[in-house]
C-alpha cells in the first residue's frame, strides 16, 4: 500500500466517524433523556369543603406515552411520582388512583406542568354489607387526653452580695479605655460572678449602686449562663470608688408532666385534632354506646373504630387525622 493510500483511507475511517460523532451528539439533542415529575394530592369527595379530608395510601399510576411511573399518597394525601424517559412528541399525562375503600378514579391532562387534586367517592355499602355489620355503633363526647412537660420553680432562697469599683475622679481618659460615656474621665469596670447551684437559677435580678458618686455609675450588663445558674455582673465607674448591691432570687427548677385535655373537629365522618410540641401519651375518651370508654391511641395509632394518620408540622406541632371504619358513626 503507498503512502498516497494509506492517507485516503485514514481520511476515511477519520470522516466516517466525525459523521456517526454528529449523528449520535443531533439524536441526543433531538431526543434527550428527561424525568417527568408530577405531583398532587389524594383527598374525599364532598361538596362541603370541611369534609374533603386527605386519603393516604392510594396507589397512583402515571402514564405518559409508553413510559410508566407509580406512586403512594402519603398521611397528608400527597403524592410525587416520577418517570424516567426520552422526550417524545406527547406531552398528555393519564392517571389512576386505586384505593380498596373508594371509586377508581382517572384523570388525564394535556400538560404535566400543574397540581394534580384527585378527589375520590367513597364506596357503596351494599344492604347485604350493611346487615352483615349490624347496627352502627354511636361515638359522642370525645375528648382527647394527652400529658405535656412543664417546668416550674419554687423559691430556696436569696442572694445578697456587694461590689466595690474603685477609681479616681477627674482624670482625663486621654483616649485609653475604659472611659466615661462621654470620653473625658478615666473610668473603671468592676463586678462579680455568682453561681446559684446545681438545678438552681437566678431570678429577679437587681443591681445598684448604694455608696460613692453613683450618679457617675452605671450597671453594664447583667448576664445570666446557664439557663440562670450562673449570674455575671458588670459596672462601670468614672468617678471616685463606689459600691454595688446585688440581690437576686434563688429558684430551684422541676420538670413534671401535666395532664391536658383538649376537643377534635368532627366533620362528616373525619376526626381531627392537633398536639403541641412535647406533648406524650395521647388518648381519646369518648361515650361510645352511651357508656364512657378509654382509647388510648398508642405508637401505632390503633382505634377499633377509626382509621388514623399523623403529620408533624415544621413548629413541631402534629396533626392527627382520623376517619370512622364502617360500622360507627359520630353522634
Amino acid at each position: 500500500m503507498t503512502a498516497r493510500h494509506a492517507a485516503a483511507l485514514s481520511g476515511s475511517a477519520l470522516l466516517v466517524f466525525g459523521l456517526v460523532s454528529a449523528g449520535v451528539i443531533i439524536a441526543l439533542r433531538v431526543n434527550p433523556l428527561s424525568q417527568t415529575i408530577v405531583t398532587g394530592v389524594v383527598i374525599i369527595d364532598d361538596s362541603d369543603a370541611r369534609k374533603q379530608m386527605p386519603i393516604s395510601g392510594v396507589h397512583v399510576t402515571g402514564r405518559m406515552g409508553k413510559t410508566i411511573g407509580a406512586a403512594t399518597s402519603d398521611a397528608t394525601g400527597f403524592f410525587r411520582l416520577t418517570i424516567a424517559s426520552a422526550l417524545h412528541l406527547e406531552r398528555g399525562m393519564t392517571l389512576s388512583f386505586q384505593s380498596p375503600d373508594y371509586q377508581p378514579l382517572t384523570m388525564s391532562a394535556a400538560t404535566t406542568d400543574q397540581i394534580f387534586i384527585a378527589r375520590l367517592k367513597p364506596l357503596a355499602r351494599s344492604k347485604a354489607e350493611e346487615v352483615r355489620a349490624g347496627p352502627l355503633h354511636a361515638i359522642s363526647n370525645i375528648r382527647i387526653r394527652y400529658t405535656l412537660p412543664m417546668e416550674s420553680f419554687f423559691d430556696v432562697g436569696t442572694e445578697v452580695r456587694t461590689f466595690v469599683v474603685a477609681n479616681t475622679a477627674n482624670v482625663p481618659c486621654q483616649s485609653v479605655p475604659p472611659c466615661s460615656p462621654n470620653g473625658q474621665w478615666k473610668a473603671a469596670t468592676g463586678g462579680l460572678t455568682l453561681d446559684a447551684g446545681e438545678h438552681n437559677h437566678f431570678r429577679n435580678v437587681r443591681t445598684s449602686c448604694i455608696a460613692g458618686p453613683c450618679p457617675f455609675t452605671r450597671v453594664e450588663s447583667e448576664d445570666q449562663l446557664r439557663g440562670g445558674q450562673i449570674l455575671k455582673i458588670s459596672a462601670l465607674n468614672w468617678a471616685d470608688t463606689a459600691t454595688f448591691l446585688v440581690e437576686a432570687d434563688v429558684a430551684r427548677s422541676q420538670v413534671t408532666d401535666m395532664v391536658r385535655q383538649s376537643f377534635p373537629v368532627i366533620f362528616g365522618q373525619g376526626l381531627s385534632f392537633t398536639l403541641p410540641p412535647g406533648a406524650a401519651g395521647p388518648s381519646l375518651e369518648a361515650e361510645f354506646d352511651g357508656q364512657d370508654t378509654f382509647f388510648p391511641l398508642g405508637p401505632e395509632l390503633v382505634l377499633t373504630w377509626a382509621t388514623c394518620t399523623l403529620t408533624a408540622s415544621p413548629d413541631r406541632s402534629t396533626l392527627y387525622s382520623c376517619e370512622l371504619k364502617p360500622g360507627y358513626r359520630f353522634q
